[in-house]
């Protein structure tokens, strides 16, 4: 369940890039740069903590052996 959770947040961490890209497009027509700053800055820090957290959770796992732990315990 927790590899489950973990890699829900590397796909979180590629969304948040992906819509970062998407928004960086989006702005080349808008002129608003106050709501520009602040959903990039948003985006920026959804891609990095939500990568942190699912790879230290993938490392969690990988460290701890849980990943061969179903196999071992038949």
């Amino acid at each position: 369940m927790l590899a489950i959770f973990g890699l829900l947040l590397n796909l979180a961490s590629f969304s948040a890039w992906v819509g970062f890209l998407a928004y960086l497009s989006y702005i080349i027509f808008t002129f608003n740069l106050t709501e520009q700053a602040l959903i990039l800055t948003g985006l920026l820090v959804a891609f990095k903590l939500f990568g942190v957290f699912g790879s230290a959770i993938f490392k969690t796992l990988k460290e701890g052996k849980w990943f061969d732990k179903e196999e071992n315990e038949e």
